[in-house]
């Protein structure tokens, strides 16, 4: 991973996390993986559109 890649995830761990809930950077990068390869998974399966395949 690169390092703006890992500055990036933990900015946005600090944006997400609260007093009562800490978010880890590995935490957002595991969300976006997830919703990244649903999008895959629903293009490949004929749903969605071609430009959701990639990023």
């Amino acid at each position: 991973m690169s390092e703006e890649t890992a500055e990036l995830l933990q900015d946005l761990a600090i944006e997400l996390s609260t007093a009562q809930r800490k978010i880890s950077p590995m935490q957002v990068a595991a969300h976006l993986l997830e919703v990244q390869l649903k999008r895959y998974a629903d293009t490949a399966n004929g749903e969605g559109d071609a430009e959701s395949k990639c990023a």
